[in-house]
């Protein structure tokens, strides 16, 4: 299997840095633009892909600073709240109400006007927004926001005249391991049920009980939005699912009102063969998920 997988994996991910790279590239060469979106549903992969941006437009010289939307939640308690309102037993991270629009369109004002900025970050461990680090930038430097909420009107908005290219990055194909197909939207559940497990501290029954929120407001808020999306970028990698299994089987074990679902995910990846995460980069997209 070794050299084989290897060399898959090795291949997938330069097809999507050279992707990647090469929307950069296009970016570095507009002299008039700033400010870049970078948007994609959950589990796309859009922070790790922004960090790549990052690097590669400093590989063009130019300084690129990259902020992300999620560190301007309200803090869990208001969260809560708008979920309770909206009659949702759960978490809502995905509408447009849960970001401080407010605390944005500030920080943003500062930037434009070249002062020094504190981007708060928010913590997933605790609920609360904290203060995180200072952010000036110069006249060439490129503004990068990224998050599924870059493509909500209410967000654009806060940007006013100025000109802003987005990004979105999303599994676009599926995968047929074995007999069985996996849908983009299937494997972004496994890989939002891992990453959650191993990054944010939460468990399988807790993401399933978001996912049909989190679908909803996908279809409602951000895929209506991709076509003002100046540039696309497939995230789907074809070793993935070899990779989810040990994960998943570890996760989705033991009593949950979700044990119908988990059983039948259980069952597709089954006989596929594992893959040890081990054989992945660590600059690669898929060490965001594991």
């Amino acid at each position: 299997m070794s050299l084989s997988v290897k060399e898959m994996i090795r291949k997938a991910d330069a097809r999507f840095r050279e992707e990647l790279y090469k929307t950069a590239d296009m970016i570095c060469a507009d002299t008039e633009l700033n400010i870049v979106r970078l948007s994609g549903p959950t589990c796309a992969g859009k922070t790790t892909a922004a960090k790549m941006l990052v690097k590669r437009m400093a590989e063009n010289g130019k300084n690129a600073v990259f902020v992300s939307i999620d560190d301007f939640y309200y803090d869990c308690d208001h969260l809560e709240m708008i979920s309770r309102e909206n009659g949702f037993d759960g978490l809502d991270y995905d509408s447009p109400a849960t970001i401080d629009t407010a605390a944005m369109a500030e920080f943003i004002g500062e930037l434009r006007q070249r002062r020094e900025a504190i981007c708060p970050r928010f913590d997933f461990s605790t609920g609360k927004r904290e203060q995180g680090r200072k952010i000036k930038i110069g006249d060439d430097d490129i503004l990068i926001f990224e998050g599924i909420q870059a493509v909500y009107e209410e967000i654009i908005e806060l940007f006013g005249n100025e000109r802003t290219d987005c990004i979105f990055i999303s599994p676009t194909e599926s995968i047929v391991c074995s007999v069985e197909r996996f849908e983009p939207n299937e494997i972004r559940l496994m890989r939002r049920i891992v990453r959650d497990s191993n990054f944010r501290d939460t468990n399988a029954t807790e993401t399933m009980s978001l996912w049909k929120s989190v679908r909803e407001n996908e279809e409602k808020h951000i895929f209506p939005n991709v076509p003002q999306c100046k540039y696309r970028i497939n995230s789907t990698m074809p070793y993935e699912i070899g990779v989810l299994r040990p994960y998943l089987e570890k996760v989705l074990s033991g009593p949950s009102p979700y044990r119908s679902e988990f059983d039948r995910m259980l069952e597709k990846i089954k006989d596929v063969e594992s893959i040890p995460s081990s054989y992945i980069d660590e600059d690669s997209l898929y060490k965001e998920f594991v």
